[in-house]
């Protein structure tokens, strides 16, 4: 069940950063932490062992980068 949920998780978490350079996809900085949020409020036994990494765009701050650092840690 617990590995189940992980890839469940990694999938949201995957489909977020790939939305990020999309056209059409989710870029702006409040929505995409808004997004990654309900990931882990759905999944909270997994989400505690990812480093998860919010940076804004340089070039434009109201946007997001790429999530990174998502790597499960040891506890």
């Amino acid at each position: 069940m617990n590995r189940q949920w992980r890839e469940r998780f990694e999938t949201q978490m995957q489909r977020i950063n790939d939305s990020i350079p999309r056209k059409g996809g989710t870029k702006r900085y409040e929505k995409v932490i808004e997004r990654a949020g309900r990931a882990i409020q759905q999944y909270p036994s997994i989400s505690k062992y990812y480093d998860i990494s919010y940076e804004r765009d340089s070039e434009h701050p109201e946007l997001m980068r790429p999530l990174e650092n998502q790597r499960p840690h040891r506890h």
